[in-house]
């Protein structure tokens, strides 16, 4: 099939350069980029969820912008027009009549599965879904923690009591 592997990573030869490398993603505290348009409420729930997901630390923000700009664009267009066609479903055809009701679905639906297929594919090169994470082989590095965050998590050592011991008594 395409874009599945027919062997595990370990297992192939490294013959091209490029298989079975893993992308090491080191997270670390950034500000929420400003979206590049006004976004209606989900896509604005999207673009805060990408952001702070740890998969959006693989982006770079100035060669993938447009990508990104096209994809909330997408989600806000697809909402926009969710909104208007949900109200009416069904649009009454030229030749209706009370005699001969003929209904059709409403067009905005073709162009809501449009904005559907790129929005998935999208999310897919953006590594949004758990299986385009996999494809993707991402990992995220813990270099991100500092000394003071994995001091807190270390267990409190407990202060040991020498033992006395009567050398007068053993001899």
């Amino acid at each position: 099939m395409v874009n599945q592997r027919q062997k595990p990573v370990d297992q192939l030869v490294n013959r091209r350069g490029g298989r079975g490398r893993v992308l090491t993603v080191v997270p670390v505290k950034r500000r929420l980029p400003a979206p590049p348009i006004q976004l209606g409420e989900h896509a604005t729930r999207a673009w805060r969820d990408f952001w702070a997901s740890p998969v959006s630390h693989a982006v770079d923000i100035k060669a993938d912008w447009a990508a990104l700009k096209h994809w909330i664009q997408c989600h806000n267009e697809r909402d926009y027009l969710e909104g208007v066609a949900i109200g009416k479903p069904l649009l009454k055809t030229r030749d209706w009549t009370p005699e001969n009701p003929t209904y059709m679905l409403n067009p905005l639906y073709r162009r809501i599965r449009q904005l559907d297929d790129e929005i998935r594919r999208y999310e897919e090169s953006f590594g949004m879904t758990p299986l385009s994470r996999f494809r993707l082989q991402l990992t995220f590095a813990d270099a991100g923690n500092s000394l003071a965050d994995l001091q807190d998590r270390k267990p409190a050592r407990r202060a040991i009591e020498p033992e006395v011991i009567d050398m007068d008594a053993i001899g």
